[in-house]
């Protein structure tokens, strides 16, 4: 059994990667993304490569260094969303669900998709990365025991 202190640090290092790093693979793709796709909006070709490179992520995060606290990493990013999103909603802002979703992303206007790109992108990824972790390891393809010597 693992101890707490490596497992700590395997979750801080898998919330680090879904939120952190999937970014830096996703960007020389998004043009890729949006040329292939025609996903025109902006916020579409995120949805579409954060999920992608955030799963891609968390199956490796699964397969080689924290199979377990890869599995819980949305537990901060969804909640402080969540938070976010209602706290938007009893300040009595109407658009929460364009500023949250990013379908209030406008090219003139980089302002509206503050919260899309600040809260609700790191939950996606970090939905993605978990997911993926989570069905991953029940499927592991690198056994976790190197096999007995005969």
């Amino acid at each position: 059994m693992p101890s707490t202190g490596k497992s700590v640090a395997g979750f801080l290092l898998s919330l680090l990667a879904a939120v952190f790093v999937t970014p830096w693979l996703e960007f020389p793709f998004l043009r890729l993304v949006k040329s292939v796709f025609g996903l025109h909006p902006e916020t579409m070709s995120e949805w579409v490569a954060s999920s992608v490179f955030a799963t891609i992520l968390g199956v490796i995060a699964a397969q080689t260094w924290a199979a377990k606290p890869a599995r819980w990493v949305w537990v901060i990013p969804v909640p402080v969303v969540v938070l976010f999103a209602m706290a938007r909603d009893i300040a009595g802002n109407a658009s929460v669900w364009t500023e949250f979703s990013g379908t209030g992303c406008t090219p003139g206007s980089r302002i509206a998709c503050v919260n899309f790109y600040a809260f609700t992108v790191p939950a996606l990824r970090s939905i993605c990365f978990s997911a993926a972790a989570a069905i991953s390891r029940r499927h592991r393809l690198i056994p976790s025991t190197p096999p007995a010597a005969s």
